[in-house]
C-alpha cells in the first residue's frame, strides 16, 4: 500500500489539482470501452471456486456449462469452476452430500427421495423444464400409447425399476401385465434387434436419435406427458453450501444461464464445440447436433420466457413428490420448499 505523505501545495493549488483530476476522470469514463459502474458479477466481485459434479459425460447434454467456460462467462463472474464428468457408479447426490462437490446435477425424484431420508440437499435451478425421460418403443411393436405395452417385452434398466412401477400404476397395469427384461444402462441393441418391444428408461434426446440413425423407427413417450411431470438435470447443493456460498452460486447460475443461451442458439455449432473440446471421445456429430436441437424445446417454457432459463416450477415438484411418495420410493411426503428454491434464480435475474 502506498504510504500517504503530507502535501506541500498551497490550498488553491491543491483544489485546482483535484478539479483537474475530476475532469480527467469524467472524460475517461466517456471514452469508448471505458467502464462506468462495474457490471454485475464482473471482476469486482470477490474471487471464488466451485466444483460441479455432473450426472453424465460432457456431451451436448451439458453444453451450457462448456460455453460458460469457453466464452468466459464464469471468468466474468470471477469464478474458477471445476467440472467433473459423471457416469456409471457415480451418484452426484452422494458426492455433494459428502462434500466432494459444491454443485451437483440430478433428477428431482432423486433429490426428493434424498430429502425424505434427511439428506440435506436442495435444488436451486434446473436444466429441463420438461424431463426427457421416456419410454421408447419400436414403431412396429404395435404400441401407439403407453397403455398399449400390455403383453409386450419391456427392457428395464437397473436403476429404473422403481420409476417403471410408478408408470405401470399410472396407466392401470401391474408388473404381471408385461414381460420385464433386464437391460444394461446404456445398451440399445436389444431394441434395435427386436429382442424387446420397448426400452425404459431412455432419454428422448439421446437413445431414440441413435436408433433412428440405425434405421430403426421408434415412438417416444415422455414420462412428463404420462402422469410423471418432472424437472430433471436439476442443479443442486447442500444446505450448508447454499448458506455459505450463496453469492458464488448466484454468480454461477447467471453465468450458466448465459452459457445455455449460447448453446441453444445454434445446435450445429454447439455439437461442433462439444466435439472439438476434447472432453469426450467417439461422439457422433450428427447425433449430437440432433440431440442439441431436440433438447431446446424441453428446456424452454412460458416460465423461462418470463423469468429466464433454468427456472424451477414448484407445482411440478409438488406432483413429483406426491408420485414418488405414493409408490414408496420416498420415505415421506416432501414439500417443494424443502427440496427446491427460486431464491438464487431471482437474485441472478435481478442483479
Amino acid at each position: 500500500m502506498t504510504r500517504r505523505t503530507r502535501s506541500h501545495l498551497p490550498a488553491l493549488a491543491r483544489l485546482g489539482a483535484l478539479v483537474l483530476l475530476a475532469v480527467l476522470a469524467a472524460a475517461c469514463s466517456m471514452m469508448p470501452g471505458a467502464g462506468g459502474a462495474a457490471k454485475p458479477g464482473a471482476a469486482s466481485a470477490p474471487p471464488g471456486k466451485l466444483k460441479v459434479q455432473l450426472n453424465f459425460i460432457r456431451n451436448v447434454e451439458h453444453a451450457g456449462l462448456l460455453f460458460a467456460e469457453k466464452e468466459g462467462y464464469y471468468k466474468e463472474e470471477n469464478l474458477e469452476v471445476e467440472i467433473v464428468a459423471g457416469g456409471t457408479g457415480i451418484d452426484p447426490v452422494q458426492v455433494v452430500a459428502a462434500g466432494g462437490a459444491d454443485v451437483g446435477v440430478s433428477s428431482s425424484s432423486s433429490l426428493i427421495n434424498a430429502r425424505s431420508q434427511s439428506v440435506p440437499v436442495k435444488s436451486f435451478a434446473a436444466q429441463f423444464q420438461k424431463s426427457p425421460v421416456a419410454t421408447t418403443c419400436r414403431a412396429d411393436s404395435g404400441v401407439k400409447q403407453l397403455s398399449d405395452i400390455r403383453g409386450k417385452k419391456i427392457g428395464v434398466k437397473p436403476t429404473a425399476r422403481p420409476l417403471f412401477n410408478i408408470i405401470l400404476t399410472k396407466i392401470g397395469l401391474t408388473a404381471d401385465d408385461v414381460e420385464i427384461v433386464p437391460n444394461s444402462q446404456t445398451d440399445i441393441t436389444p431394441l434395435a434387434d427386436k429382442r424387446i418391444d420397448c426400452l425404459f428408461t431412455t432419454f428422448a434426446v439421446n437413445e431414440p436419435v441413435a436408433l433412428r440413425q440405425q434405421g430403426v423407427d421408434v415412438l417416444v413417450m415422455l414420462n412428463h406427458d404420462n402422469g410423471l411431470p418432472e424437472q430433471t438435470n436439476a442443479y443442486f447443493a447442500s444446505d450448508k453450501t447454499l448458506t455459505e456460498k450463496a453469492d458464488l452460486l448466484v454468480r454461477w447460475t447467471r453465468a450458466t444461464q448465459k452459457g445455455w443461451q449460447k448453446a441453444l442458439a445454434d445446435p450445429s455449432a454447439t455439437a461442433k464445440a462439444v466435439l472439438t473440446s476434447g472432453l469426450v471421445d467417439n461422439l457422433d456429430e450428427k447425433q449430437q447436433a440432433e440431440q442439441a436441437r431436440l433438447q431446446t424445446d424441453l428446456m424452454k417454457s412460458p416460465a423461462t420466457t418470463d423469468k429466464g432459463l433454468l427456472w424451477l416450477d414448484s407445482a411440478v415438484w409438488e406432483v413429483n413428490a406426491k408420485n414418488v411418495f405414493e409408490q414408496g420410493v420416498a420415505g415421506r411426503l416432501v414439500a417443494p420448499n424443502e427440496v427446491m428454491t427460486t431464491e438464487l434464480l431471482d437474485k441472478a435475474r435481478k442483479s
